[in-house]
C-alpha cells in the first residue's frame, strides 16, 4: 500500500494458497482500507526475487524504497517505474520468473 503521504505499507498476509490454484479451496476474507489518493500495488515474486550478477535479490526492502517515490502518480507509472527499476538491478542478469504487477488508486470524483 502507498499512501498518498508516501507511507509504504505492507499489507499483511493470510496465509492462504494462491488464488485459483485449485477450485475447491475456501479462502479467508480480510479488509483495507483506502483514502483517496492510496495505492496498492499487487506483484508476483519474480519482481522481489529478480536477481543481479552477484545473485542478490531485488528483495522487499528495495521494493519498499522504490514504492516511497511513486505516492503520486498513477497506477500505471508504479507499475511501469517498478519493472523499471527492476530490471535496471538486474542490469541484464537472465530473468529467472515472471515479473507482474498491477496497481489500483482510490480516486475520489465527488
Amino acid at each position: 500500500m502507498i499512501r498518498r503521504d508516501g507511507t509504504v505499507e505492507a499489507i499483511a498476509k493470510t496465509g492462504n494458497t494462491v488464488l485459483g490454484f485449485l477450485e475447491y479451496l475456501t479462502y479467508d476474507n480480510a479488509t483495507i482500507t483506502m483514502a483517496p489518493g492510496d495505492s496498492l500495488l499487487l506483484y508476483t515474486d519474480g519482481i522481489t526475487e529478480a536477481m543481479n550478477a552477484n545473485k542478490d535479490f531485488f528483495a522487499e526492502e528495495r521494493l519498499e524504497t522504490a514504492l516511497k517515490t511513486l505516492s503520486d502518480v498513477s497506477s500505471k507509472q508504479i507499475v511501469s517505474d517498478i519493472i523499471k527499476e527492476t530490471q535496471a538491478f538486474a542490469a541484464g542478469f537472465p530473468q529467472s520468473d515472471d515479473i507482474t504487477g498491477l496497481a489500483v488508486t482510490f480516486l475520489n470524483h465527488s
